[in-house]
């Protein structure tokens, strides 16, 4: 089993190492992150047109 894994030059090992790695953080999903950005850009818009619209 040990002669099984694959083995790389020591300058690649930490960048293997990097993309192997799981963090303990939260996963978050790609779609929620997009679907959130474009609400709140909306919510900027919206809110700048409602300031400059806004009699002084």
């Amino acid at each position: 089993m040990a002669n099984d894994a694959i083995r790389t030059p020591s300058g690649m090992a930490g960048i293997m190492g990097f993309y192997e790695s799981t963090g303990g953080g939260p996963a978050l999903d790609p779609r929620g992150i997009f679907i959130f950005s474009i609400l709140f850009i909306a919510a900027i818009k919206i809110a700048s047109l409602l300031v400059a619209s806004a009699p002084a």
